[in-house]
């Protein structure tokens, strides 16, 4: 017997585990490892690179702003979701919006808290 619920967790958990994905397309079709590192909440990040997400780190401290205090980082690849918060390096473009609850503003029905970007 087809379980909705089970089917619905599925996908929830597939589109979970995409958003939270270390790697990159790179346009082709292939997958290309970009490395996710962690800053604290109150350093830079470093030209060239996006914030791909928020969490929380026992070395980084108090929590700041959101409950979170650290910011997950790559260099971006080809096409990448990034926090809405994030810097976009000059050769990307922002190709679309949607929602992340790895990212602060995420709530039910907000779907501007992500942004979609491509290399151009």
């Amino acid at each position: 017997m087809f379980n909705i619920n089970k089917f619905v967790l599925s996908i929830a958990s597939s589109v979970m585990l995409m958003g939270c994905s270390s790697t990159a397309f790179d346009g082709g079709g292939s997958r290309t490892p970009n490395p996710i590192t962690s800053i604290c909440q109150n350093e830079v990040v470093p030209a060239g690179y996006v914030i791909t997400g928020w969490g929380n780190s026992s070395s980084c401290g108090p929590v700041l702003v959101g409950g979170w205090n650290s910011i997950f980082i790559k260099i971006p690849g080809i096409e990448e979701a990034v926090c809405r918060d994030s810097p976009i390096p000059s050769n990307y473009a922002v190709i679309g919006v949607y929602q992340s609850p790895n990212c602060p503003g995420w709530a039910v029905g907000v779907t501007n808290n992500v942004k979609l970007i491509r290399r151009i």
